[in-house]
């Protein structure tokens, strides 16, 4: 099927904020890119290279991320080492929690891209292609609303007002999220952009962790406009990143392309893993967006094993390169690798 070409826009240029009413109408379906049927992507979680680094400038990396010079071997190696073990399915982070990648007014309003965002974003989707790796692009993470994740010249998180005030939030889908879409919604690499990861987190009455979130309404309105948004401007499929299944009911009347939730052995309480998902009564595929690969009373292949027997769509260990126990390093691709040859003869 003959693609629209994706319109180029400058970082910089002005935006006229919509007012407030409905977009416009959606792209159908039959346009994007949907799981196939019995389909199983074994993938992982980079999840970045250096958080808040990779894409975009501050003040600690004032030349931008990945398309810099100087991190063209990082950037390869990384992309080589997953094509070696043959883990071509990525999830990485794109804004994280607002450090890098968007210029904001004082008042906190976004004002649009930071310049390098493009750049950076060419070098990883070319280095993505020359490795045959397709990747998910965690839009932001629940640190965007967490307070007090800055250090210094580097302001970071405490964005929560542009998800609670409709005018702020307009201007982050339309200045921020919209110019991604419409350069990127037609690339080849990328398979899905994952809008939020794990917004319970920050969500009034879910688990709203010590910093003050936002209401269930405010996230939902949110997800609701970037979700438009990625359907009207981008072919690839849109999802979400729960933080367990316990939160589908936040994403369920989204119209999400696949739903995706994420499993650690104490949230088995909530959904256990062996469930199996024809209980859930999902209109769409589930993926297991991130499990553990160390600090787990079960191992890669059993974790890989019990999702597949219960119906999950794919699956993708957390994690390559993040810093914490749940975190296997790039050991755990051989992990998935062998059960990848094991069970789907890949």
């Amino acid at each position: 099927m003959e693609r629209r070409q994706a319109k180029q826009m400058d970082p910089l240029q002005p935006i006229h904020l919509r007012p407030a009413g409905p977009r416009p109408a959606t792209a159908p379906p039959a346009a994007r890119r949907p799981l196939a049927p019995g389909q199983f992507v074994l993938g992982a979680n980079l999840p970045w290279l250096q958080y808040g680094g990779d894409f975009g400038a501050n003040a600690w990396n004032p030349k931008g991320g990945v398309a810099q010079p100087e991190r063209a071997a990082e950037l390869e190696g990384a992309m080589a080492q997953l094509q070696a073990k043959g883990v071509t399915h990525l999830r990485w982070w794109l804004l994280g929690d607002g450090r890098n990648g968007v210029r904001f007014a004082r008042d906190g309003t976004p004002l649009g891209l930071e310049p390098h965002l493009f750049d950076d974003m060419d070098a990883a989707l070319a280095a993505a292609t020359r490795h045959g790796i397709t990747i998910t692009f965690a839009l932001t993470d629940f640190g965007w609303v967490q307070k007090g994740n800055g250090m210094g010249a580097v302001p970071a998180g405490d964005h929560g007002d542009t998800l609670k005030d409709p005018g702020k939030r307009h201007a982050l889908v339309d200045r921020v999220l919209t110019p991604i879409f419409q350069r990127y919604g037609q690339h080849p690499a990328i398979e899905a952009w994952d809008l939020f990861n794990e917004p319970e987190w920050v969500t009034r009455g879910w688990w709203t962790l010590p910093w003050k979130g936002v209401s269930r309404k405010q996230m939902h309105s949110y997800l609701e406009d970037a979700a438009t948004a990625a359907h009207t401007y981008a072919s690839q499929p849109v999802t979400v990143g729960l933080a367990n299944a316990k939160g589908l009911s936040l994403v369920r009347d989204l119209g999400l392309d696949f739903y995706q939730v994420h499993w650690y052995d104490y949230q088995e309480r909530f959904v256990p893993l062996a469930q199996s998902l024809a209980k859930l009564k999902l209109d769409a595929p589930l993926v297991l967006g991130e499990y553990p690969s160390q600090a787990s009373n079960k191992s890669v292949g059993q974790i890989l094993d019990t999702a597949k027997r219960s119906g999950y769509a794919g699956a993708y260990a957390w994690s390559v390169y993040a810093h914490d126990k749940f975190t296997g390093g790039p050991g755990v691709l051989g992990a998935i690798a062998a059960w990848g040859k094991r069970q789907l003869g890949r």
